[in-house]
């Protein structure tokens, strides 16, 4: 069931017209404390929210300011996650061309990270595609729960089972996220919008390869762009070889092919216990 929970008090809701061949007139104000929604088909839940909402059948705010919240989206992240902070003022405004919600300012925080950004979310009367427009950044994020953030339902399953196995330590200390597009679209393959995701990355330990040693210590910087990502290395070890630099790229997720190209520089002994532990198909493949 999608019922809210939670406790409503001081709501005031009036519903007026001046003639009987006058639509409707909503007013409602109202303040909230430990509200919640629960996910219904495949959009998502939250619960635990503080705030208070004020508004009119076309247009209004809701201010969310609430020490700890639990958001569930069980169509595209494997648990529910729980935040640590969640403050927020969500506007919205409704024409007979379009539902247009907007935030200029949300903030949350949890043990993996934090993010601020602000979004526009368009819904076109005529039923065509919702447009997202939304500008994030992300700060001390914990590389080894990246696992619970991607979109599952987006990634293709090879693609996914690397990125799930691939990312086994580390620290985002920042990354940039830029959306903008008709959403059912995404990842943009057609040129319809654009995906960006820059991050930096810091003492990671990336197992990318089955049969293969781990890149250890690991300093980086990745971008996700549409259905693709690339990623430089900048320092690290693979077996205990320094690596001076590696490329990696992804074409496009769905396929879930990966190239990586590696310089490694080191003595003879190193590099030697190095191809040992490297399979030969897989060197040959690279």
């Amino acid at each position: 069931s999608s019922d809210l929970t939670g406790e409503w008090t001081d709501t005031a809701i009036a519903l007026a017209r001046s003639t009987t061949a006058d639509p409707l007139r909503l007013q409602v104000q109202a303040k909230f404390r430990d509200v919640g929604f629960a996910p219904v088909g495949r959009a998502p839940g939250l619960r635990g929210l503080t705030g208070s909402i004020a508004g009119t059948e076309s247009g209004g705010h809701v201010t969310i300011d609430t020490p700890t919240a639990v958001f569930s989206w069980p169509a595209q992240f494997p648990r529910p996650v729980e935040l640590d902070a969640l403050t927020t003022t969500v506007y919205w405004k409704r024409t007979n061309e379009e539902l247009l919600v907007a935030t200029r300012d949300w903030e949350m925080k949890n043990r993996d990270a934090g993010v601020r950004l602000k979004a526009a979310w368009a819904e076109p009367a005529d039923g065509s595609s919702p447009v997202l427009t939304l500008v994030s950044s992300v700060e001390n994020g914990n590389v080894a729960n990246t696992h619970n953030y991607f979109p599952r339902g987006l990634i293709a399953a090879p693609a996914l089972a690397w990125l799930d196995r691939a990312f086994v330590a580390g620290h985002l200390s920042r990354a940039e996220i830029v959306l903008q597009g008709p959403i059912r679209h995404f990842p943009f393959r057609d040129g319809s919008g654009l995906f960006l995701a820059r991050c930096a990355l810091d003492g990671m330990t990336l197992d990318y390869s089955e049969g293969w040693p781990r890149l250890e210590n690991l300093a980086a910087q990745a971008e996700f762009r549409n259905e693709g990502m690339t990623a430089h290395l900048n320092s690290g070890k693979v077996g205990g070889i320094p690596v001076g630099s590696a490329d990696a790229r992804f074409a496009d997720f769905k396929t879930g092919e990966l190239e990586i190209h590696v310089g490694a520089g080191g003595d003879a002994a190193d590099a030697l216990a190095f191809l040992s532990a490297a399979p030969l198909n897989d060197m040959a493949e690279h």
